[in-house]
């Protein structure tokens, strides 16, 4: 599914380890020093008109 690589690849980019990726959301444990290291974070995806997407912790 176009949705959940893009997602996947994304996540990767920006340091964090995706766990679960849905179309609308994304489970994801974060790989950056100024997150905490063990938690899981369930977030909101928003798909751009040019199929860009964003996501904020």
């Amino acid at each position: 599914m176009f949705g959940r690589i893009a997602i996947t690849s994304t996540a990767k980019q920006q340091g964090f380890e995706v766990i679960d990726a849905q179309l609308n959301t994304v489970d994801i444990t974060a790989k950056r020093d100024h997150i905490e290291q063990d938690r899981v974070y369930r977030v909101q995806v928003v798909w751009l008109p040019d199929a860009t997407l964003i996501f904020k912790i």
